[in-house]
């Protein structure tokens, strides 16, 4: 059995290592360590210590440190490799790319439409990652200022229920 079968094995029943010293510590539910198991962990209890060392090792490349440098927050910065995926796929730079997006619909009775505003406009407020906004050269930017956020509502109340599903169906088909 390979080692990553035999790890498997124990992930599938709920079977946890550790090291403790050279000790190989074993902790299961009761009944998912059989004779069988408990033997060939005995043999290969060697090779899972050093496999279980390696594993939790400290890296030995120290982890850089991050300031934070707030004067300089609104300046342009490089996108993540996924955001860069995105914004690459968006422009149809590569064959067969397609841009990302998302389609909710939600249906509300009674929807105090002002009172969720002001609330998404204060989130907007507090988090500068919801101002942020891709620049022609792949950057992104954090902007100091947006202007008010605007939800549509399509209020179809008081329609009959075909209109209203034309209605729906040709703003599903626009926006999916």
């Amino acid at each position: 059995m390979m080692l990553q079968e035999l790890l498997t094995e124990l992930t599938d029943r709920r079977i946890h290592l550790s090291v403790e010293g050279e000790q190989l510590r074993i902790r299961a539910p009761k009944g998912s360590l059989s004779p069988q198991l408990r033997e060939v962990l005995k043999e290969r209890k060697d090779e899972l210590v050093g496999w279980l060392n390696q594993v939790n090792a400290p890296t030995t490349e120290p982890v850089p440190e991050i300031v934070p440098q707030f004067q300089e927050r609104y300046q342009p910065f490089p996108l993540t490799e996924m955001q860069q995926a995105y914004w690459v796929g968006n422009h149809g730079v590569v064959e067969l790319s397609s841009p990302a997006h998302f389609y909710s619909e939600i249906e509300w009775d009674n929807l105090d439409l002002p009172r969720l505003l002001a609330a998404w406009q204060r989130l907007i407020e507090r988090h500068e990652m919801l101002r942020a906004i891709i620049l022609p050269t792949g950057e992104q930017q954090i902007l100091a200022q947006v202007p008010d956020y605007e939800i549509e509502m399509v209020d179809l109340r008081g329609l009959e229920e075909p209109e209203v599903s034309r209605r729906l169906q040709a703003m599903r088909d626009r926006l999916s």
